[in-house]
């Protein structure tokens, strides 16, 4: 499990994080959403000890983020797009050095890449693209089994199909280990049938935090018909989410703002009858945001 309390850390005089408290309970999979500067890789960075934080404690598996922990180390995985890696060899021969210093060792997902032809073992790994490179080091990271993943926006560099395969492989990985991921992204569509939680940073603030379950009860999906033009849909808050394929809109409004509405401008209002996504979430939280 990891539990943090009141974590606050600051650049000079720009908030990052701002007193963010949460608890991950193991197998689960958070999705990390936000603007850029949101705060997700420092957050990121102060979990996988890169960092420390300025206030507040985040305990990881019964050991402070602050302890220098050989063996609570060895259970995590970093794993961010930033990372620069260079070697002069093969793709192969920087397996074989990689994997000694990791005597538990399973490459599923690496075998299932070089038998599907995404990377070639006797490639040189510098000449490898960015996204073969983060494709390689996720496969490594799991390779060594840890128990808790962090990824920053590493998805992002990889191929569509390449990058559906990993997502598909973090998932079943985090319920077979029970291991604790966090994933930090700005593609939700990844995330949207995956993630059991969502977390959403805006400038170091918390703007959402909660299983994706009880997220989404707190909120509706209203469907606004071409010839619908009805004030309740002028609303401030409620709030256009996406365009359908038959013309019509679909908004989302606060739950408690819905059974507020006068009955004349609820009655008849047609629902949206499907699920409510993270990428809903995000495009609600992030336009009611704007507007405050």
């Amino acid at each position: 499990m990891i539990k943090i309390e009141g974590l606050f850390k600051a650049y000079k005089k720009k908030i990052v994080l701002n007193n963010f408290s949460g608890f991950f309970k193991d197998g689960d999979f958070c999705a990390l959403v936000g603007n850029n500067g949101a705060g997700k890789s420092t957050l990121l960075k102060i979990l996988s000890h890169l960092e420390l934080q300025d206030k507040g404690t985040c305990e990881i598996g019964g050991h402070l983020n602050t302890d220098d922990s050989i063996p609570l180390k060895e259970k995590m995985a970093f794993i961010s797009e930033d990372i620069q890696f260079f070697f002069p060899g093969s793709v192969e021969d920087f397996i074989k050095q990689y994997k000694t210093f990791y005597p538990q060792w399973d490459g599923e997902f690496l075998e299932y890449l070089f038998s599907n032809n995404f990377v070639d073992r006797d490639t040189s790994f510098n000449d490898c693209s960015r996204g073969q490179k983060m494709q390689l080091v996720l496969a490594l990271s799991l390779a060594r089994q840890p128990q808790y993943i962090f990824i920053d926006e590493v998805t992002a560099v990889m191929d569509v199909l390449v990058r559906k395969i990993a997502i598909d492989f973090l998932k079943d990985y985090g319920k077979k280990k029970k291991a604790i991921i966090i994933l930090a992204t700005n593609i939700l569509t990844e995330v949207d049938f995956i993630a059991n939680k969502m977390l959403m940073l805006n400038h170091g603030d918390t703007m959402a935090f909660d299983e994706v379950s009880i997220l989404k009860e707190n909120f509706v999906k209203l469907r606004k018909l071409k010839v619908d033009d009805r004030e309740v849909f002028h609303q401030k808050n409620c709030i256009l989410i996406n365009q359908n394929s038959d013309g019509s809109l679909t908004y989302m409004m606060n739950k408690d703002d819905f059974k507020g509405l006068d009955k004349g401008l609820s009655n008849n209002l047609e629902r949206d009858k499907r699920d409510i996504l993270i990428s809903d979430l995000f495009t609600y939280l992030s336009a009611t945001t704007r507007l405050k």
